[in-house]
């Protein structure tokens, strides 16, 4: 009897399940976070490879996302040296800050079986 207004239809489609490169997301919004935090999260490891592969002794400026973000990777793969070579270059005062980030450090240090030196 009624048709639905323009307004509505694309509520309605925007609420939709949505399936992308053999994935389904609740709804378009969800897609698009989806794919935002994987961008983003690509950005903070590339950020941190440039940590890791600096042959600076002392990193000046290091941002804590990349630091965190490329720990939990080495961490997921059991990577422990590449935790103990950053967390040498970056400033103390940020490893001691975030827990997490000193979790990671100590923890790669007792399974390496190395020396806790800074």
């Amino acid at each position: 009897m009624f048709e639905k207004s323009l307004e509505e239809e694309l509520e309605a489609k925007r609420r939709a399940p949505v399936e992308c490169l053999g994935m389904t997301f609740e709804n378009d919004e969800k897609r698009r976070e989806y794919f935002l935090e994987k961008l983003r999260e690509r950005a903070l490891m590339r950020e941190f490879e440039e940590y890791r592969q600096s042959k600076q002794k002392q990193l000046k400026v290091s941002r804590l996302e990349a630091v965190c973000a490329g720990f939990k990777k080495a961490w997921q793969e059991r990577d422990y040296a590449t935790i103990i070579a950053v967390a040498r270059k970056i400033p103390e005062k940020i490893l001691q800050e975030d827990p997490k980030l000193l979790m990671w450090f100590y923890q790669a240090v007792t399974r390496t079986g190395e020396a806790e030196t800074r």
